[in-house]
């Protein structure tokens, strides 16, 4: 898992996901910059500010380069997690981990987790 990296858009742009799973061969050689067909997901943190990119922008950015799973991690009301799986050229609601609950999200691979424990202090 990585972040503060870029993700090299087909188009030439940047993408700089908050959190960026790529497969391992290409996390060895520790880049600054990842084609598309390295990165196994994205996740975003939606902070005030961020949402119409996270919510809307990024995921039709991330669908157009085919990153086959997007996680968008809200934290208002309360913190919560939406994962995504790209079927067809468009990201489709695969699972939601909410709150003080211990959820296994299934894609990209079974990871367990509850967002409440990752924002406390």
């Amino acid at each position: 898992m990585l972040e503060a990296v870029n993700v090299v858009l087909p188009d030439g742009r940047l993408a700089i996901p908050d959190v960026l799973i790529v497969e391992g061969k290409f996390a060895d050689a520790n880049p600054t910059k990842y084609p598309p067909e390295a990165v196994i997901a994205v996740i975003e943190i939606v902070s005030p500010g961020s949402e119409p990119q996270d919510r809307m922008v990024k995921p039709q950015v991330y669908a157009k380069a085919d990153i086959g799973v997007y996680w968008r991690f809200e934290l208002e009301p309360k913190p919560h997690i939406l994962a995504y799986e790209l079927r067809r050229g468009r990201f489709v609601h695969v699972d939601t981990a909410p709150a003080g609950e211990r959820t296994t999200i299934p894609v990209p691979f079974p990871v367990e987790v509850d967002p409440l424990e990752l924002t406390r202090r």
